[in-house]
Protein backbone atom coordinates (compact mmCIF):
# COMPACT_ATOMS: atom_id res chain seq x y z
CA UNK A 1 0.00 0.00 0.00
CA UNK A 2 1.41 3.42 -1.02
CA UNK A 3 0.16 6.42 0.79
CA UNK A 4 1.73 10.06 1.06
CA UNK A 5 0.10 10.93 3.88
CA UNK A 6 2.31 12.64 6.10
CA UNK A 7 3.07 12.14 10.08
CA UNK A 8 4.01 14.87 12.92
CA UNK A 9 4.48 15.36 15.94
CA UNK A 10 2.04 18.22 18.05
CA UNK A 11 4.61 20.66 18.54
CA UNK A 12 2.22 21.97 21.59
CA UNK A 13 3.02 18.86 23.64
CA UNK A 14 4.96 18.52 26.19
CA UNK A 15 7.77 15.85 26.50
CA UNK A 16 9.27 14.66 29.93
CA UNK A 17 11.95 11.55 29.70
CA UNK A 18 12.02 9.61 33.03
CA UNK A 19 14.33 7.12 33.92
CA UNK A 20 13.90 6.35 30.08
CA UNK A 21 10.49 6.31 29.95
CA UNK A 22 8.69 9.14 27.52
CA UNK A 23 5.57 11.24 28.87
CA UNK A 24 3.94 13.31 26.67
CA UNK A 25 1.19 15.97 28.38
CA UNK A 26 -1.84 16.76 26.24
CA UNK A 27 -3.39 20.31 26.90
CA UNK A 28 -6.52 19.06 26.06
CA UNK A 29 -8.18 17.59 29.49
CA UNK A 30 -4.52 17.85 30.60
CA UNK A 31 -3.76 14.07 29.70
CA UNK A 32 -0.73 12.66 30.73
CA UNK A 33 0.43 9.50 27.68
CA UNK A 34 2.94 7.50 28.64
CA UNK A 35 4.85 5.62 25.36
CA UNK A 36 6.11 2.33 25.18
CA UNK A 37 9.99 2.27 23.39
CA UNK A 38 7.88 1.57 19.94
CA UNK A 39 5.62 4.88 20.31
CA UNK A 40 8.60 6.73 21.96
CA UNK A 41 10.90 6.08 19.03
CA UNK A 42 8.22 6.94 16.41
CA UNK A 43 8.00 10.49 18.73
CA UNK A 44 11.32 11.74 18.36
CA UNK A 45 11.56 9.89 14.34
CA UNK A 46 8.78 12.18 13.63
CA UNK A 47 10.37 15.67 15.07
CA UNK A 48 10.31 16.49 11.57
CA UNK A 49 6.92 14.93 9.14
CA UNK A 50 7.58 11.91 7.41
CA UNK A 51 5.55 9.88 5.06
CA UNK A 52 4.61 6.19 6.12
CA UNK A 53 7.36 4.87 3.50
CA UNK A 54 9.98 7.26 5.04
CA UNK A 55 9.31 5.80 8.46
CA UNK A 56 9.10 2.34 7.50
CA UNK A 57 12.46 2.94 5.96
CA UNK A 58 14.13 4.54 9.23
CA UNK A 59 13.05 1.97 10.62
CA UNK A 60 14.34 -0.74 8.13
CA UNK A 61 17.73 0.11 8.28
CA UNK A 62 17.25 0.14 12.03
CA UNK A 63 16.31 -3.45 12.60
CA UNK A 64 17.46 -5.13 9.28
CA UNK A 65 16.47 -8.39 10.64
CA UNK A 66 13.19 -7.68 10.83
CA UNK A 67 10.68 -8.18 8.31
CA UNK A 68 9.78 -5.04 6.37
CA UNK A 69 6.18 -6.24 6.04
CA UNK A 70 6.45 -6.70 10.29
CA UNK A 71 7.81 -3.14 10.51
CA UNK A 72 5.00 -1.74 8.34
CA UNK A 73 2.53 -3.44 10.30
CA UNK A 74 3.98 -2.29 13.54
CA UNK A 75 4.64 1.17 12.32
CA UNK A 76 1.07 1.57 11.17
CA UNK A 77 -0.11 0.34 14.72
CA UNK A 78 1.82 2.36 16.94
CA UNK A 79 0.74 5.80 14.70
CA UNK A 80 -2.54 4.48 15.07
CA UNK A 81 -2.45 4.82 18.57
CA UNK A 82 -0.36 8.22 18.78
CA UNK A 83 -3.31 9.41 16.45
CA UNK A 84 -5.84 8.10 18.67
CA UNK A 85 -4.53 9.63 21.76
CA UNK A 86 -3.56 13.07 19.76
CA UNK A 87 0.01 13.10 20.38
CA UNK A 88 0.60 13.45 16.44
CA UNK A 89 -0.77 15.34 13.71
CA UNK A 90 -1.51 13.27 10.26
CA UNK A 91 -2.23 15.05 6.63
CA UNK A 92 -4.32 12.82 4.53
CA UNK A 93 -3.28 13.93 0.47
CA UNK A 94 -5.89 13.45 -1.65
CA UNK A 95 -8.71 12.71 1.77
CA UNK A 96 -9.76 16.39 2.87
CA UNK A 97 -6.45 17.63 4.13
CA UNK A 98 -5.00 17.69 7.68
CA UNK A 99 -6.90 16.10 10.55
Amino acid sequence: MMTADTYARRPDLAATEVEQELFLIVPEGQEIVHLDRMAAALWRLLSEPMTLNGIVDTFAAAFPETPVAQLRADVLTALGELEEQRVIAVERIGRGGPL
